[in-house]
C-alpha cells in the first residue's frame, strides 16, 4: 500500500507516492511504537526520538535507511530532507550520513514549509 501526497510549486502540481513494502512497513511502525517521542519544543510544531533512547540502535539506522530509501524530497524553506510520510505522519532526518544519525523527527503530514529557490 502507498500514500499519495500533493505538493505544488510554482510550475506543476507533483503527485508524490511513498511506495514502502508491507514487510518495512511493519518493521517501520513496530519500530517506532516502542520509542519514546518527546514534543519539540521549538517550532514548527514536531516531535523526536534519539537514538540513544532505544535499546535497537540497529533498528533505528534501519528506519533512517528505509526513510532515505523509500521516502521522498520535500523543502522545508531552503533545505531540502527526504520524508517519509505513514498515515497521517511524516517521518525524516537532518541528512547526515546513516550511521552518525542520531534523531529522527516527525511531523503531521499536511504541514508543509516553503519553497526552496
Amino acid at each position: 500500500m502507498s500514500h499519495e501526497e500533493t505538493r505544488h510549486s510554482s510550475e506543476k502540481k507533483i503527485v508524490i507516492k511513498d511506495v514502502l513494502p508491507d514487510y518495512e512497513k511493519k518493521i517501520i511502525c513496530a519500530f517506532i511504537d516502542s520509542v519514546r517521542w518527546q514534543e519539540a519544543k521549538l517550532q514548527p510544531p514536531h516531535s523526536y526520538t534519539v537514538k540513544q533512547w532505544s535499546d535497537d540502535s540497529a533498528g533505528f539506522e534501519g528506519i533512517v535507511r528505509m526513510i532515505r530509501t523509500f521516502g521522498h524530497e520535500e523543502n522545508f524553506y531552503n533545505e531540502t530532507y527526504i520524508y517519509l510520510t505513514l498515515g497521517d505522519l511524516k517521518y525524516w532526518t537532518m541528512g547526515a550520513p546513516i550511521e552518525e544519525t542520531t534523531v529522527l523527527n516527525r511531523a503531521d503530514a499536511g504541514i508543509h514549509y516553503g519553497m526552496s529557490g
